[in-house]
């Protein structure tokens, strides 16, 4: 017989296997458990060689970036400093132009210097006459003729002479054939163009013009005979002698308001401009002024210069042109009145202004011969608009017959000169006139003195204007 199984005995015992079960599983599996959970994460040391090719190459594009931000900031500042530099001595040399003021007091050359005094550079001696004053590196250098009188020609230049730096130098050897009655000089004083005179022996007198140079070449570019139009130096284009006509030397004819160009090398006269049938001119006289840029002449074109009664000249008027040689353009800037007279006296530092002089023309009698010239002013003229702006001023040699010879403006300081004729001789004085304030009140620099330019312009000895730059 069976042996009788007591249920609930056997649900206990099952229990108990079950749990006994249970917690031999949990006693397996709980040393792993407890190192997943104690064990400290710690990184490698060694990174992946594509991680640290990647580090490199962003270290380097670094490097290179620093290496040329540093390069191009040093060669900008540089840069910046060569231009600020170039700038400045492009400024510094045209504002040399206009800087400094000369002017000729007896025989001596004086310079204005920056503080408003005078400083003596040169005494002319007996056998020498100006020809010009140039800058070669902020310093003065002087430009000289040598000349000698001859009893049968008159006066001769024998040399141009280089005065710089203390030492006196012989720079183009004219011989004692070269007559100055009128000459030119080139801008590097390397040419002079000279009018010279001979006396054939079948009779007569011919003038002819005669290029010398530095290294002793003389060579003739035209020639005319006594009461022939002839062509006179006037400055100079490039290799070029620019040349203006006279109708006859020695009669005193009117210089034509013509301009020649003639190759230093010889070679036919090309003519570049010819003004005619101006308003109320029959017989138009022109006078060619130089200016400190070589490129850039003033023509004033007027019937006055030769005469005539107070009824004749009383109905023409004056013109004042501009005239470049690169482009051949001629600009007819002012314009007169009927009568009145207008004439180029100099440069100002503005390029768009220059100083002239403008005078009215007054009858001194009764039967219409006898004139005069009235009311001279000194006016700025403005080259766009073509307006003048005079500038205000009282001088008792003006008003006794003087008048203008030659200005500059400078700073807001206008420096002129004035001339009057005496019987034997003229007197000439050089003032300065601050139009800065509202006073404008005239200073006289010195007397018998003459304000000079770059270029011989209304006699054959001395010049007027401000120097220029090399």
């Amino acid at each position: 017989m069976a042996e009788e199984i007591d249920p609930k005995q056997q649900e206990e015992e099952v229990l108990s296997k079950l749990t006994d079960k249970a917690e031999a599983e949990s006693d397996a599996q709980a040393p792993e458990e407890e190192i997943k959970s104690t064990k400290p994460y710690k990184p490698s040391n060694s990174l992946p060689k594509w991680a640290l090719w990647a580090f490199l190459g962003v270290l380097m594009l670094g490097l290179a970036a620093t290496v040329w931000w540093l390069f191009f900031k040093e060669n900008t500042k540089q840069s910046s400093v060569n231009t600020s530099s170039q700038e400045q001595q492009s400024a510094e040399l045209e504002s040399t132009q206009y800087e400094r003021i000369f002017y000729v007091s007896g025989a001596d050359i004086f310079v204005t210097t920056e503080s408003g005094s005078s400083e003596k550079i040169y005494t002319l001696k007996d056998d020498q006459e100006l020809i010009n004053v140039s800058f070669a590196e902020n310093e003065p250098v002087i430009n000289i003729a040598e000349v000698e009188v001859n009893a049968q020609s008159g006066k001769v230049i024998k040399n141009v002479l280089r005065y710089q730096s203390g030492e006196l130098t012989t720079v183009i050897d004219l011989s004692s054939t070269a007559i100055g009655y009128f000459h030119a000089l080139n801008n590097d004083v390397s040419k002079i163009a000279v009018t010279n005179v001979a006396y054939p022996d079948e009779g007569g007198i011919d003038y002819f013009n005669v290029v010398y140079e530095a290294d002793g070449t003389a060579t003739e570019i035209n020639r005319a005979q006594a009461g022939s139009p002839l062509l006179r130096p006037i400055g100079w284009h490039g290799d070029d002698v620019l040349m203006q006509e006279i109708t006859c030397i020695q009669c005193d004819g009117p210089s034509l308001p013509t301009l020649w160009k003639v190759p230093s090398g010889g070679g036919e006269p090309e003519q570049l401009f010819e003004l005619d049938n101006l308003t109320g001119i029959q017989y138009p006289s022109g006078s060619f002024t130089p200016t400190t840029d070589p490129n850039v002449f003033y023509l004033e074109v007027s019937q006055h210069t030769l005469g005539g009664t107070y009824d004749e000249l009383k109905e023409t008027a004056s013109y004042l042109y501009r005239y470049e040689v690169d482009t051949n353009n001629l600009t007819q800037v002012y314009s007169t009145s009927a009568g009145d007279l207008v004439k180029f006296l100099g440069l100002t530092d503005d390029k768009e202004t220059i100083l002239i002089e403008t005078a009215e023309l007054v009858s001194n009698s009764d039967d219409g011969f006898s004139y005069d010239f009235e009311n001279r002013t000194i006016s700025r003229l403005n080259l766009a608009t073509k307006k003048a702006s005079a500038i205000s001023l009282e001088l008792s040699i003006i008003s006794s017959g003087g008048f203008f010879e030659t200005a500059t403006l400078r700073d807001n300081i206008v420096y002129f000169n004035t001339a009057r004729y005496g019987e034997n001789s003229t007197l000439y004085k050089l003032y300065s006139l601050d139009i800065s304030g509202g006073e404008n009140a005239v200073e006289e620099i010195t007397s018998k003195s003459i304000l000079f330019t770059s270029s011989l312009v209304r006699t054959q000895s001395i010049l007027f204007g401000q120097s220029f730059a090399e």
